[in-house]
């Protein structure tokens, strides 16, 4: 939500009258009636000199926030800080101001925020800008520019960069002497952008004169921005038209609104900054609103945005095969559009290798009870979730249903893992009683997600591996929840220690920001398509197959989790969650606790094992939102997976409303 009582003056560039502005907007707005506050977070050169120019403008009515940081030398604010030998300012440390200096504010006070330097100047040494700070803090943003020579190129360039960071613009004011051709310039170049000019002042009528033009203007253009964030009307639509997904509409309380997303949290239309508790349905894995995957997704765009996948091949495809390719060591990569397709192709793959072989008796999948795979009717038939897909049954094919093994007590394995031996030794009988009929052993590896969180002994995984070795059928490992760092590897796979031959990844793929999929397979199942005979070809595809911003997207994306070392960090999170369940969830009473990777799982106090249509449910999420968190439970099973990347006091805030909302919650 746009703060309308707030905004950030920067320039497109030094010496082009940031400062007088701020002081001119600050006398017309006192003149107005308002009650006005500037702040320079942080300056550099003659200390104090901008504050002095706005406080003689405005007055002494006009409050002066203290400066943050100050250096002498006239730079750069990481080249001022390293001269002066002080610390440099961080656009976190710059937030947490600014929010003290934005609460209890009333709606007729201002706050006027002025930057050192342009819109792209370093402030530390990690070059965080300007520009990180208003994408940040939302903050409606005025830019000023000189009306003179060099403007056109300065100006677009600078709003251009507010746009793609998605920062709220206020408009453009041109301060000094008018160049009405520039200005016509700039309107064509620039129709979306209100501009502003304030000529050359030379008596004092004029100057308030031009302070109060200048405050109107920006009056309005806050009042316009209010009026676009308005949420009401779009609200309306989604009520009128919108099928939700997984929802009972005639029971379900009316969804959260949310209006933007910035790390690990999201944001409401009424501003309630909630942490992403689920990763916004487990496809986040480094962060909301990471610029580098907005320039990928932006690049190529402009360079190639789609084009056929069949009969034709582009870079961003073959580089990301590539990529995956190394990560799995599966050495073909097919491109789908989200995980329940992903793991259709691979039972496509698994099947028709045996029938290309002339092996057309292999027609049975084997999966887990309680497993999900998706919503194709395929992935539903080796789904056996009844709590999903239940009204499909009669349309479904036949498949066989093995007993998972559970580290935890469970609806579907109330021994735990001591269960294992039994269980294995159950599942090698049916695979043997079937073993001239199965075409494929799927399982996602170490963790159900859809099924309750229940996470699984790797010697279990290792077991079923073993199993499909002997008969001879492929294990097929849905991993699109699992997959690229949630559980502390870059595969489940790899921390159980086994060798799949086909692996459908997803949901993490693109750092969560598009929808793209895929299904990994061994070269010798790729060999199996290949023949003179054309019925012979995997004859699967999507319109939207590989597409290229898609997979640029997705070779960014996996750039940060390299970079940012998500499976270590996810490994990090296991810890303190375990730390947490053997601490406060304990002192709760919650049951069942169960912590791998970045997912932390139990049950609520007093309300058994998983049980999908549990009254909380509903109950939670609200409470939850009280909080400061936004949670999607499953029944009465609550589960916290925020993106990996959620800092250390943003997690241990989110771990005590976590405790404070299971207090709220009795059943």
């Amino acid at each position: 939500m746009t703060e309308t009582h707030a905004l950030f003056i920067t320039g497109t560039g030094t010496d082009v009258g940031k400062t007088f502005v701020a002081a001119l907007l600050a006398r017309g707005l006192r003149t107005a009636g308002h009650g006005v506050t500037y702040w320079k977070p942080v300056e550099s050169g003659p200390q104090g000199a901008d504050a002095d120019v706005v406080r003689r403008q405005a007055g002494d009515g006009c409050l002066i926030a203290p400066t943050a940081f100050s250096y002498p030398l006239p730079a750069s604010p990481d080249q001022a800080a390293h001269a002066a030998q002080r610390s440099s300012p961080y656009v976190s440390g710059l937030l947490t101001a600014l929010d003290e200096l934005r609460t209890g504010r009333g709606p007729t006070e201002r706050l006027l925020v002025e930057g050192a330097g342009g819109l792209l100047v370093p402030l530390n040494e990690d070059a965080e800008t300007w520009a990180d700070l208003l994408h940040a803090a939302r903050l409606a943003t005025l830019v000023v520019a000189s009306p003179a020579l060099g403007t056109l190129n300065h100006t677009a360039l600078t709003l251009r960069h507010l746009e793609a960071r998605g920062v709220p613009i206020l408009g453009v004011v041109l301060s000094g002497p008018r160049h009405q051709a520039n200005e016509a310039s700039l309107a064509r170049l620039l129709p979306d952008v209100a501009l502003h000019a304030v000529p050359q002042i030379t008596t004092p009528v004029a100057l308030d004169a031009a302070a109060d033009a200048l405050a109107a203007f920006v009056e309005d253009r806050t009042a316009a921005l209010k009026a676009a964030a308005d949420t009401q009307a779009w609200e309306a639509q989604a009520h009128r038209h919108v099928w939700h997904p997984y929802t009972q509409h005639h029971t379900a309380a009316p969804p959260v609104p949310l209006v933007r997303a910035q790390g690990a949290f999201v944001e409401t239309a009424t501003g309630e900054r909630l942490v992403d508790g689920a990763s916004s349905w487990w496809v986040n894995l480094i962060g909301h609103g990471r610029p580098e995957i907005a320039r990928a997704i932006a690049r190529q765009q402009q360079t190639l945005d789609h084009v056929i996948f069949a009969g034709a091949v582009h870079e961003p495809g073959a580089r990301l095969a590539e990529r995956l390719a190394a990560l799995s060591g599966l050495e073909r990569v097919f491109y789908s559009d989200n995980g329940s397709t992903a793991v259709e192709v691979a039972l496509k793959m698994a099947y028709q290798a045996f029938a290309n072989r002339g092996e057309t008796r292999r027609t049975l999948f084997l999966s887990l009870k309680g497993s999900y795979h998706g919503d194709t009717f395929g992935t539903m038939s080796i789904g056996h979730s009844g709590s999903f897909h239940g009204a499909f049954g009669p349309l479904l094919f036949e498949t066989l249903a093995a007993d998972p093994v559970t580290t935890h007590a469970s609806t579907l394995c109330p021994r735990g893992g001591d269960a294992l031996e039994e269980r294995l030794d159950a599942m090698a009988a049916l695979m043997e009683r079937h073993s001239d009929c199965l075409a494929g052993v799927v399982v996602e590896p170490l963790l159900m997600g859809s099924a309750g969180m229940l996470v699984q002994p790797p010697a279990f995984v290792r077991g079923i591996a073993a199993l499909c070795r002997r008969h001879g059928v492929p294990l097929i490992l849905d991993e699109v929840f699992t997959g690229l760092g949630r559980i502390g590897a870059r595969f489940a796979f790899l921390r159980a220690g086994v060798e799949p031959d086909l692996v459908a990844v997803a949901k993490g793929l693109t750092g969560g920001n598009l929808p793209l999929a895929a299904t990994l397979a061994k070269e010798s199942y790729f060999e199996a398509f290949l023949a003179d005979d054309g019925s012979k070809a995997l004859m699967h595809g999507h319109s939207y197959t590989a597409n290229p911003i898609t997979c640029a997207a997705a070779l960014a994306a996996l750039d940060v989790l390299d970079r940012d070392d998500i499976a270590g960090r996810s490994l990090a999170l296991e810890e303190r969650f375990n730390s947490w369940l053997a601490g406060e969830g304990s002192a709760l009473g919650v049951e069942n606790g169960r912590a791998l990777g970045g997912v932390l799982a139990f049950e609520l106090p007093g309300s058994g094992t998983c049980d999908y249509y549990h009254p909380a449910a509903a109950a939670l999420p609200t409470a939850a939102r009280r909080h400061g968190l936004f949670l999607r439970p499953l029944g009465n099973t609550v589960y916290f997976a925020p993106p990996p990347v959620i800092a250390g006091d943003d997690l241990e805030r989110a771990l005590a409303a976590l405790k404070r909302t299971v207090a709220d919650l009795r059943f």
